[in-house]
């Protein structure tokens, strides 16, 4: 059996265990700032998934112990509030600089998206390796396709 492993950053605790929720077949929570979740793909393959809400530069010994192993991340942020964004940016610059993986920023948002956000007036950063997407946490079908957009990612960067 091969395990692909992926971390859920997300600005707070709630959001990276609904979207592991909502990705995963199993989730232990082991508290705060960390959770786990599994995926099972078919016979051959899992993909772990790890919830951080901390950032590479307050990173642990959880951080250093998955960081070399990760085949992406998946960066969750607030669709539509400005503070939300702001708190995810430095972990993607930092994430951007420091690491030649993919990356997933998703703009999660409970309702559907009508306009774009002012913070978003002048851009939104996103180097090579990343992409934007939405998600909508409380639809599987949507966190499901979030994770087949860094898989996508994850089999384009294959030279």
């Amino acid at each position: 059996m091969r395990i692909g492993e992926i971390a859920v950053v997300a600005p707070n605790a709630s959001d990276k265990r609904l979207f592991i929720r909502g990705a995963s077949d199993s989730v232990n929570h082991v508290n705060e700032r960390l959770a786990f979740g599994t995926c099972n793909i078919n016979t051959q393959l899992t993909l772990h998934l790890y919830g951080i809400t901390i950032t590479p530069a307050k990173a642990d010994i959880a951080w250093d112990f998955i960081a070399h192993r990760l085949l992406g991340y998946i960066v969750l942020f607030q669709w539509g509030d400005s503070e939300s964004f702001r708190s995810i940016q430095p972990t993607v610059d930092e994430l951007t600089s420091t690491q030649d993986t993919a990356l997933i920023t998703a703009g999660y948002a409970r309702q559907p998206i009508n306009s774009l956000s002012p913070v978003f007036e002048k851009g939104v950063p996103i180097d090579r390796n990343g992409a934007l997407t939405f998600c909508n946490l409380e639809d599987r079908a949507s966190i499901k396709t979030t994770l087949l957009a860094l898989i996508e990612k994850v089999i384009n960067q294959i030279k």
